[in-house]
């Protein structure tokens, strides 16, 4: 994979229950309600319930996830990956 196809950044959704996304530079944190993403467009928060990380490749850029999928949000990297994370499951 060129460096292009790596900073192209798409989502695609099924039925609130299944992501793949492309573009993921790093896997920030996960739980079982949030995942925070680096990707080449920013920082990628998703929020939900029972979220589950069932393929990554990070060297291709794409993760796919599955369970109940409320929110997606971007946000600005900050200075701190960590605390970042922390603010993202308030």
């Amino acid at each position: 994979m060129d460096q292009n196809e790596k900073n192209v950044h798409e989502i695609k959704m099924s039925s609130r229950a299944a992501l793949r996304i492309s573009g993921v530079e790093d896997v920030i944190g996960f739980d079982d309600n949030t995942v925070a993403l680096s990707t080449c467009m920013g920082i990628l928060t998703i929020e939900g319930s029972a979220l589950h990380i069932s393929k990554l490749d990070v060297s291709a850029g794409n993760i796919e996830l599955n369970g109940k999928i409320d929110t997606l949000y971007y946000s600005e990297p900050s200075a701190g990956r960590h605390g970042l994370f922390k603010r993202a499951q308030r």
